[in-house]
């Protein structure tokens, strides 16, 4: 399954296009949620019939992690039991590995993301330190039987094992207590990750051996340069997912191509009137007659014009010679504010990557302000 369709080193998956909101134009890869897209009978068919609009070369199922997260948050009632069925609503949750695997079964999935209990965005590293502890408790255990069910029941499924860690320290102790079961690569959230800390991270992966890598929620500029750069490098495949290009649509937000910077259409004086784009979506249109548009109309140009933005980007990047030099050169005539930001940090990554070596491991000290973190590359 996983080897019926060649796939790009870096590849932006379609996230969040349930409901009928997809964009219209090819879609090379999609990302299917079990707690959101087949929590019901009504939902699996609405993303049968999704997917066969879609036609994607590549569908990964993510676990549910997210509605575990909010869960949590509202304070819903949870239950982690295989043999009740599973069951995603506003008073009770219950989901378990045996859910994931069955939903990635039945919708044909080339690839899934193991179910994972994820850690909050907390500041302290002293809570962290409770909270990573807290859900080690369940996240250990759920790779483990992932692993083993994924292995009784499809093999031929890619399975992507989720970390949750703050510090490289943590994501090394879930890694010692996961050791030897068989998976294909890591998922990383970025939501508690700066720049850097993501690329320190996917070194880390590459010193265990690891050669693929989901970046889980995010499809930024700078997390495109990283991902961009390092499937260059150090991995056989790069793949990252977000709803971004829906999200901002709704909210009638254009992204702008080249750098992916924003203009909202709602605000005067935020954007040229005049600027004509003139993509498959926008069809020449002015920016002005974008905003004059009824919310309908122009949130279904805006979804497929953000789509195709992040998409376009994408297959450049990849397919380019990428390097620090290269994203200067790309963003020579951005009006950015954050890209001499943007800059150096890349500049420091290709300095940490530089002294990467698969045959010369060893351990340094890296300095990002006034922390310190020890890794190993």
């Amino acid at each position: 399954m996983g080897s019926k369709n060649k796939k790009r080193k870096l590849m932006f998956l379609c996230a969040g296009a349930g409901n009928n909101k997809l964009p219209e134009v090819d879609v090379e890869g999609l990302l299917i949620s079990v707690g959101f897209d087949m929590k019901s009978e009504r939902l699996i068919q609405m993303t049968r019939e999704m997917i066969g609009k879609a036609k994607p070369k590549y569908v990964m199922v993510d676990s549910g992690g997210y509605q575990i997260y909010l869960a949590e948050k509202k304070g819903i009632a949870m239950s982690f039991d295989p043999k009740l069925p599973l069951t995603v609503t506003n008073k009770f949750l219950n989901i378990s590995p045996r859910h994931v695997v069955e939903k990635a079964i039945e919708i044909n999935a080339d690839s899934m993301v193991a179910l994972d209990f994820p850690i909050r965005k907390i500041k302290d590293p002293h809570e962290q330190e409770r909270e990573f502890q807290k859900k080690l408790h369940y996240n250990v255990p759920w790779a483990i039987e992932t692993a083993e069910l994924r292995e009784k029941r499809c093999p031929e499924v890619n399975l992507y094992i989720p970390v949750q860690a703050y510090t490289l320290e943590q994501f090394e102790e879930f890694y010692e207590q996961i050791k030897g079961i068989d998976f294909d690569g890591f998922s990383l959230p970025v939501r508690n990750l700066p720049m850097k800390e993501v690329a320190l991270f996917m070194l880390k992966m590459h010193t265990m051996g690891v050669k693929k890598v989901h970046i889980l929620g995010s499809s930024s500029l700078p997390t495109i340069a990283i991902c961009a750069y390092m499937s260059q490098r150090f991995f056989e495949t790069v793949t990252f997912d977000a709803t971004s290009w829906r999200i901002a649509a709704q909210f009638g937000t254009f992204i702008w191509p080249g750098d992916l910077s924003c203009r909202r259409l709602y605000e005067v004086g935020s954007y040229d009137p005049n600027f004509r784009c003139h993509c498959q979506s926008c069809q020449g249109m002015t920016l002005g007659q974008m905003a004059d548009l009824d919310k309908i109309e122009r949130t279904r140009i805006l979804r497929t014009h953000n789509f195709l933005t992040i998409q376009n980007v994408t297959e450049t990047f990849g397919e380019a010679s990428f390097d620090v030099q290269y994203l200067e050169n790309h963003l020579r005539k951005s009006k950015r504010r954050d890209v001499k930001k943007i800059l150096s940090n890349m500049t420091e990554i290709e300095e940490m990557c530089s002294m990467s070596s698969p045959r010369n491991i060893r351990t340094r000290n890296y300095h990002d302000n006034s922390r310190q973190s020890n890794i190993f590359i």
